[in-house]
């Protein structure tokens, strides 16, 4: 073996710096363990003590959106909707500011791997940001902030376009939600884009045909009616209170989105290239049934259901050109690297190739605690208290009694899935703090009460 000469021990020198740095670097590129931590407490059916987790400075900055997600979802599902409203608000806010200096970031990751730099949420997570706040306001009765909410998703529905069609629950949703907010105009051809990707679906007809004809659309009522003159009655009164009637929007989330994995291709001994990727089973992962009851009798609507894990996956392969892209460049800025180190001294060159090949890891940071399924269902009922019952596969089952239903209004159930199985999203505000004085609140965040029995098998 070559033993490098007096001259080219200054070049080693930098070349063992330059592979220190990387390899201290790649040390940090893994999700912060702090985000993995927090996780774990709420699947182990402690949200508070994830938040506070998520809270901490542990969380690196290059996470901070994926910290901010999960912190949303993880307050909503607590029932701290007023902190699930902040974090996912900072969230949207921190998305424009990286956005806008995202170009200056790529210095270190042609060198290192995607994970060096701050992650900025694929497509499907920049709608669902949008989605989870909707529901924030829904579950607190703020019609006209979930309205906000709703238009800022339609200008993500806009901006990228054929990714996120499939999401037919977000489309029918925030349809429903400016429909109530007083503009029949938008909630009908938004109610078009999610009849068209629904397959032309009863369900999202009959929710769609009194917008249409609010709207002045006499030839979308028409495409409506020859729908539901093929369903039953029930369906297509389904979204059409009369007088002394009211109605229910439920909600219900099951389920887990599917985590990105790690796929590695090898171009050669010494270069690899590694990728994220969605599994197969994303297709059918959350192929399980829903039923909706109420007074024993089984809801008219079918529900308009997005699998979550399908959007993401045609979320993520929109971006697939782009990461190819960075990734043959970083491909060859290594193999310079490594073609410079041989030249001092060719075992170097060798052990710099093998570390640069090691520090190539795809960048599979996401969303993780997202539910695997988004459903909703409408069902007119006469005013009054009514018994629901929700049944999600086999082994997953809610009962809520005395549910309200008042005339000409819509009473909004948002149902969740946590360690204990499924249940209702109620407002509650956030515990005190170990230390120091209690949080402040804008809302008090009761409700009347009701009695609400959750079995689980």
């Amino acid at each position: 073996m070559q033993r490098p000469s007096a001259r080219s021990v200054p070049g080693v020198a930098r070349t063992l710096v330059l592979v220190a740095t990387l390899a201290l670097t790649a040390i940090g590129c893994a999700s912060s363990a702090a985000i993995e931590r927090a996780r774990g407490d709420f699947r182990s059916g402690n949200p508070d003590a994830a938040l506070q987790v998520l809270a901490s400075d542990k969380v690196a900055e290059r996470d901070r959106l994926v910290a901010l997600m999960e912190g949303g979802l993880i307050a909503q599902s607590a029932g701290r909707i007023d902190d699930s409203i902040r974090q996912l608000r900072e969230a949207a806010e921190l998305i424009e500011r990286i956005d806008a200096v995202y170009v200056g970031e790529q210095g270190a990751a042609l060198v290192v791997n995607d994970r060096v730099t701050r992650y900025r949420g694929e497509y499907a997570e920049r709608l669902w940001i949008r989605t989870v706040q909707m529901l924030n306001y829904l579950v607190l009765g703020d019609w006209q902030g979930a309205a906000v909410e709703a238009r800022q998703a339609i200008e993500v529905f806009e901006r990228y376009g054929e990714p996120l069609a499939g999401d037919v629950f977000t489309r029918a949703l925030l349809a429903r939600v400016l429909d109530a907010a007083g503009d029949p105009g938008a909630a009908a051809i938004e109610y078009g884009y999610a009849f068209e990707r629904s397959g032309g679906q009863s369900s999202v007809a009959a929710l769609a045909r009194p917008a249409a004809l609010r709207a002045g659309r006499p030839e979308d009522v028409k495409r409506y009616d020859e729908v539901l003159s093929r369903a039953t009655a029930e369906v297509a009164r389904a979204a059409t209170p009369r007088s002394g009637q009211g109605s229910l929007l439920l909600v219900v989330a099951t389920g887990q989105v599917p985590p990105k994995r790690a796929g590695n291709l090898f171009l050669a001994p010494d270069l690899r290239i590694s990728f994220p990727y969605y599994p197969d089973y994303v297709r059918s992962a959350f192929g399980d049934t829903l039923e909706v009851r109420v007074d024993g009798e089984r809801a008219a609507m079918a529900p308009i259901v997005t699998r979550l894990g399908t959007v993401a996956e045609a979320s993520l392969a929109a971006r697939a050109k782009q990461v190819a892209a960075r990734q043959t460049l970083r491909a060859v800025t290594k193999q310079g690297i490594g073609a410079a180190a041989s030249k001092e001294n060719e075992a170097l060159g060798v052990l710099v190739g093998a570390a640069l090949m090691l520090l190539e890891e795809a960048d599979t940071r996401s969303w993780q605690t997202l539910p695997g399924r988004w459903a909703l269902v409408e069902q007119v009922l006469p005013a009054g208290e009514h018994r629901l019952e929700v049944q999600a596969g086999l082994d997953r089952r809610v009962v809520l009694e005395a549910v309200p239903i008042r005339a000409g209004a819509t009473s909004v159930i948002v149902l969740g899935e946590g360690s204990g199985g499924l249940s209702r999203i109620v407002p509650r505000a956030a515990p005190a703090p170990l230390s120091g004085p209690a949080p402040v609140t804008d809302r008090d965040g009761t409700l009347e009460a009701e009695r609400i029995s959750s079995l689980s098998r």
